[in-house]
């Protein structure tokens, strides 16, 4: 049985860029134990419905372009249930 995940996720900063006609989005944030506060490394997180992803560096934080609004970001990890944030 897999435990619950317990992530909190923080949005540190949503930075618009202007790419020829298509504007163009990064999402970022850092992805922290609820328990105990810790950040969590290595950790994915997708966008849901496209193959687009990426994964957490060693203090927790990622980095993902998005496309348009709004989308459902998916974290997951070895041994927890996913969890999903709409943003």
């Amino acid at each position: 049985m897999k435990k619950q995940i317990q992530i909190v996720f923080l949005f540190l900063a949503a930075v618009c860029f202007s790419m020829a006609a298509q504007a163009q989005t990064i999402v970022s944030g850092t992805v922290k134990s609820k328990a105990s506060g810790e950040t969590l490394s290595a950790v994915s997180v997708s966008i849901k419905g496209t193959t687009k992803g990426t994964f957490t560096d060693d203090k927790g934080n990622f980095k993902i372009s998005v496309d348009k609004f709004p989308v459902v970001l998916v974290v997951s990890s070895v041994g927890f249930e996913d969890y999903e944030i709409s943003v």
